[in-house]
Formats: C-alpha cells, structure tokens, sequence
C-alpha cells in the first residue's frame, strides 16, 4: 500500500518541494486519474503550466474524485500542512454554523429578525429603528441595506470597510453602526461584514465563540489544530475573512457538503441546509456568477458544455482564487489555494476548474 501510494504522489507529482515526502494523510484512499475518469496526461500537463504560473499564482490545487484523492499538488514553495487566509471564503463557513444552530433551534430561522439576538446592540437600533427589520436571511444574502464599500474599494485599501473595522475594538458595532443606504431586502450589495454579526449571534445563543461552536460541531472532519481564527478585542471571532488553514482541511469540507453534511454516518451539517444553498440566487455577474446563502454559483447561461452543468455546482471563493468547488453531478471535490490577488474575481482559478472538468473523459 505504500508503495502505490509512492507511485500515485509521484506520477502526479504531488510532494512538497523538499527531498522528504510529506506526513500521508488517512482521510481518503488514494487512486489514479485514468480509474477515476480523469484523462491523466491532460493533468499532468496542467500541472505543468501551473508551475509555468499560466494561473498566476497558484500555491496548491487538490481534486477529489469518487471517493478518492486522485490530485494533490503544492506550488511556490507550499505544503500540505501550510495554513494560509482563506479570505471572505470564511462567510462560506459561518454560513455552515448558521444552519446548525437553526437546525438545533438555537435560531429560530431565516426570517428571525438579528436585533433579537444582539441585545447588547440596542443603542444601535434605537437611533435608526429601520435597522430593526433586518433578518438573518437579508444578512446572508446580502441584503441587509448596510452601507458596505466592498463592491467599490480593493479590501487591500485602507479606506475599505473590511480594514477600517479591524482598527475597532468592536467589529461587530461597526458594521451594524454603518448608515442603511437602502430599505433592508430591497437591495443586494456585497457585504463580508454580515459574517461579524453572524458570529456574534452564535456567540450569544450557544455561550461559545464561532470557533467553538465550530470545532464541537466538525468534529473529527477537521484537525483543529490546522484552523485559526483572527478575534477582535471584544473576543468575537471574525466570522467574515478570519480563517487561515490548509488546502487539504478545505477539501475535507468540500467533501462534507458533497455527501450532504455527513461524514462517517454523521451528520455534520443539516442536509436541508445543504440543499437550499443555491435557492433564490442573485445574479452578481452577467451570464457568469449567482449568489445564495453566501455560496456562489453559476448562472445558467455561465456554460454550454454538459459536463459543467452550471446547475449543479456550487463554491465559496476567495478575493485571491482561494476557492472550494463541490460538483455534485460529477462527484467532484476541487480544492485550490492562490494569491491572485488582483484578478477580477479571481478568475485564473475558474478558469484552472474549468481545465480540471474538461478533463473529464
């Protein structure tokens, strides 16, 4: 068994880049491409002009495929047990907790209004009583009304919202303090600082911060010792671009959702959760990107080839490419880690999926 699984990281050429082979991993069996449906020598290729950066830059990129780990490859200097930000893909995880809690009745639901659950923020929606009208559902999809500057500013900018709330000692005041610039539910506006006050509900119903609440409820899924979470000074965890972990650990996630919140007969995360994901979407980008529960999908016209069936697929993505597909229809599970920072919408990782699906034989 080791020896195959030798071969397998050789032919893929999936190792670290120093002389050892790295710790293996027990969560998948491995296999190859060619036994998977997967055309070998097309990703071998593929791996190639990766490392020739013709994604820019990549720094790992893991496929699973029928149950098995059949890709997984680390680039610039990067290793399997390397934790790097995932971004706004964190609101993506928040998102998860969301639907735990509501299944344990720890939330009511979606349409509960957010003021009921954040007493301590009274002031806040005494001065402007509109903001009482925001519910759970307008947070997570992005139409809560909350003036944001994240569709107008690059998050690495100083005067962004993302950066001015991490000056605060209260991050989740900040963001519910921003002026309503529109009737809340009647606008969509991009707005990662929903995460910050998801998590503090979830701090206020379960007495655990977001990070506990999570590792409690993963379980063996993860290893905690490969997720941090960044913490503003009122000890809430940041819930919307806080998390840094492995490409690997991400997979595991990916691989989660794709058999409808299970693992080991465990249900992780509620499956009706899971399965009203991409309901009611928003189109964010012409015939390319939708929007759900704070997952991400593709517009029924993103496609024309059959296998992509922009239906059925669904992701958290990243500002830099740090992305995780789940392809139920073609039990695929694409992992992958960049620092692209300055592509519009990370587009060098779609197109790197878009390269793996075609290699579907």
């Amino acid at each position: 068994m080791k020896i195959a699984k030798l071969l397998i990281l050789i032919s893929l050429t999936a190792c670290y880049v120093g002389d050892e082979l790295p710790p293996d991993q027990d969560f998948w069996s491995y296999d190859l491409p060619a036994n998977v449906s997967l055309d070998q020598d097309f990703l071998l290729q593929l791996n190639s002009r990766i490392r020739n950066k013709e994604f820019g830059e990549m720094n790992a990129l893991i496929a699973i495929k029928d149950e098995k780990l059949v890709f997984e490859n680390y680039y610039n200097g990067s290793g399997r047990n390397q934790m790097k930000p995932i971004g706004r893909s964190t609101i993506a995880m928040t998102n998860l907790a969301l639907g735990i809690a509501i299944d344990e009745g720890i939330i009511g639901g979606l349409d509960d209004r957010i003021d009921t659950y954040l007493p301590e923020y009274s002031s806040i929606f005494e001065v402007q009583p509109l903001k009482r009208g925001i519910t759970i559902r307008h947070l997570i999809t992005y139409t809560s009304g909350l003036s944001w500057n994240e569709s107008l500013i690059s998050y690495l900018s100083d005067d962004s919202d993302l950066n001015i709330m991490k000056t605060e000692s209260d991050w989740t005041a900040y963001v519910l303090g921003k002026p309503l610039e529109a009737v809340p539910g009647s606008r969509y506006g991009i707005n990662s600082g929903i995460g910050m006050i998801i998590s503090k509900i979830i701090q206020n119903v379960s007495q655990q911060t977001l990070e506990e609440y999570l590792n409690i409820k993963l379980g063996s899924l993860i290893e905690k010792e490969l997720w941090e979470w960044e913490i503003d000074n009122e000890g809430t965890v940041n819930g919307a671009d806080g998390v840094l972990t492995t490409t690997l650990e991400m997979a595991k996630i990916g691989y989660m959702m794709l058999r409808n919140g299970t693992i080991d007969r465990r249900q992780v995360v509620p499956a009706t959760w899971i399965a009203q994901l991409m309901d009611n979407r928003t189109e964010v980008q012409p015939d390319l990107y939708d929007l759900g529960l704070s997952w991400w999908g593709f517009t029924s016209g993103s496609f024309t080839a059959t296998r992509l069936n922009p239906n059925d697929v669904y992701f958290m993505h990243s500002e830099s490419g740090d992305n995780l597909y789940i392809i139920p229809h073609q039990n695929i599970v694409i992992s992958m880690e960049a620092e692209n920072y300055f592509q519009v919408f990370s587009q060098q990782s779609l197109l790197l999926y878009i390269e793996i699906i075609n290699s579907i034989q």
